[in-house]
């Protein structure tokens, strides 16, 4: 989180000016569903709202992930040798998702 808001800091010369502010994932739905009852809503501007149903179900409970990954460490060489999602990667997205 740190880096998106720093990338999105009103004094990062790369910025598009705006200023993200961490706030719970029940409040992100409830701002996802909010922006699709917009008129003239654009999905290519907010993507996410293909997934609302999905989000509205982790919301509730209904959906879940299982985010273990030993068994698929133990078999794949590669998966072994990822390493984490770090700072210099999430600010090359964030440059080639151009949000």
């Amino acid at each position: 989180m740190p880096v998106i808001q720093e990338y999105y800091s009103p004094t990062n010369s790369e910025s598009k000016g705006q200023e993200i502010q961490a706030v719970s994932f029940e409040e992100w739905v409830d701002k996802l569903e909010a922006s699709g009852n917009e008129p003239n809503v654009d999905v290519s501007k907010n993507p996410a709202l293909k997934l609302l149903e999905f989000f509205q179900g982790m919301r509730l409970g209904g959906a879940s992930a299982r985010l273990d990954m030993k068994g698929t460490s133990e078999r794949s060489a590669s998966m072994r040798a990822l390493k984490p999602v770090n700072g210099e990667w999430m600010k090359m997205w964030l440059d080639q998702w151009k949000f």
